[in-house]
């Protein structure tokens, strides 16, 4: 895709040094922004599908990951509480995080596709209203629909090309302010004290589980310094929302966008919609922090449990800032004593089946089940751990694990009755490709087998 993109775009150049890596540069006269572009990028619990490194000025990272649907936001895959906390945490590590679908793929390459764009994200008299607040906030009300309504990938390209955190900061203000001309936002409380500030944020976000939420508290005047709002874009997605006008010159917003991972919603088309939208919204509204807002990713199963003290609009330092302070000072300094496993050389655990996959599938019923037991035997055995909802192809085949070098070629499937048709087509596209497939119970069936034609992981030669 990006390929193909560069070669119609004239500030953009991609110089490939390798099938994992490379350098994109954006040209506007004498001025050059450089990044660094590496795949597969294996960090602390999660591995990204793109990491963009800033090559020619001050440090900045921006991980990218390509969302699927089935396996991230299904019945079978429900990882949407596990994403938002493991995208924070890269947040308050100091990365951008950008999240990517692939419907918003074959939007952007103009496939046929059932999915409907996620943007623009309400009614075009609250569009008007976020044009209208950019330029009261000093910016260009003609740049703004072209950055901000847009494709997640368009967005992307357009923080690549000019990564202003604080420009962007604003963007993500303005977007914000539209939501109250939205239909359907409704204030909740307007305050100057902070306790009764902390009761209704978590008032409304006990709304969201199955926890009672306790009644809100008494509101102050309009002339109170902060406001709280809870409004839902076109698709339904609910976001809550805070203005802080203690100074005039200087708004400070921030939202909280809660997506429903509960079981009933799952397999509707409703819920794949506001999935999207939850993530195009926070592609964005992660630009606030650099404002003295914040821009939060919950899943309705975590928001009753949010601790909305470290909010920068209830006296925290914000969500990031906190996060990352208390990752800091949970980690092991130098010359601090620690344990390690002690694994027999032959034997190296691979670290990416506890960081990746194990972590992820304990949070799934009977902790994953036949394919957990299967992952905790592999890696028992010095195993290297496959690629976790390896895709195949144009139609994007899913399998649960995949081992995709080219003399293994080894992969896992969910089993599926003889009713599947698309199951049976991914077999049949798996076995034409040259893959040896079985089920996590057939494979444990085979035990033994499937050892032998796994390399371990410290295996050179693959």
């Amino acid at each position: 895709m990006l390929r193909d993109w560069v070669t119609v775009t004239e500030d953009a150049s991609l110089d490939e040094d390798g099938h994992a890596s490379g350098h994109l540069r954006f040209t506007r006269g004498a001025d050059v922004v450089h990044w660094r572009l590496t795949a597969q990028e294996q960090l602390h619990r999660t591995r990204t599908d793109f990491t963009f490194t800033r090559a020619d000025g001050p440090h900045q990272s921006v991980k990218v990951y390509l969302e699927g649907f089935e396996f991230h936001a299904s019945r079978r895959h429900n990882r949407i509480a596990a994403d938002a906390r493991q995208r924070t945490m890269l947040r308050a590590d100091g990365h951008v995080v950008f999240e990517i679908t692939w419907a918003d793929i074959d939007l952007f390459e103009q496939r046929p596709t059932p999915a409907r764009p996620a943007w623009p994200p309400y009614s075009s008299t609250a569009q008007e209203q976020a044009k209208d607040a950019y330029e009261q906030y000093g910016g260009q009300r003609a740049q703004f629909a072209g950055a901000v309504f847009v494709n997640p990938i368009t967005a992307l390209i357009g923080y690549l090309r000019e990564p202003d955190n604080e420009r962007w900061a604003l963007r993500a203000a303005a977007m914000v302010t539209g939501l109250l001309a939205a239909g359907g936002t409704t204030p909740v409380a307007v305050t100057s004290r902070r306790d009764d500030l902390i009761n209704a944020l978590r008032s409304e976000l006990g709304t969201f589980g199955e926890r009672q939420a306790v009644p809100p508290p008494l509101v102050g005047g309009t002339s109170s310094p902060v406001h709280v709002y809870r409004s839902n874009d076109l698709t339904g997605l609910p976001i809550v929302v805070t203005l802080d006008t203690a100074d005039s010159e200087h708004l400070r917003w921030s939202a909280l966008a809660v997506l429903d991972d509960s079981d009933a919603v799952l397999d509707t088309d409703a819920h794949k919609d506001r999935w999207r939208s939850w993530l195009y919204w926070t592609n964005l509204t992660q630009f606030l922090a650099f404002d003295d807002g914040d821009g939060v990713q919950l899943a309705y199963s975590t928001a009753a449990d949010y601790d909305v003290e470290m909010l920068a609009v209830c006296g925290g330092l914000g969500e990031l800032n906190t996060l990352s302070g208390a990752r800091a000072v949970s980690a092991p300094t130098a010359g601090t004593p620690h344990s390690s496993p002690t694994v027999p050389a032959q034997r190296r655990r691979d670290p990416s089946w506890d960081e990746d996959i194990l972590e992820i599938l304990r949070d799934e019923p009977n902790q994953g089940g036949e394919l957990g037991i299967l992952a905790r035997q592999l890696a028992e055995r010095g195993k290297r751990a496959p690629v976790f909802g390896y895709e195949l192809g144009t139609s994007r085949w899913m399998v649960d694990f995949a081992w995709t070098e080219s003399n293994v070629k080894v992969a896992v499937v969910y089993a599926a009755d003889e009713s599947d048709h698309d199951a049976l087509r991914r077999d049949e596209a798996y076995v034409e490709d040259g893959w040896t497939l079985l089920t996590a119970s057939e494979w444990l069936g085979r035990f033994d087998e499937l050892v032998a034609l796994l390399p371990d992981v410290e295996d050179p030669t693959l």
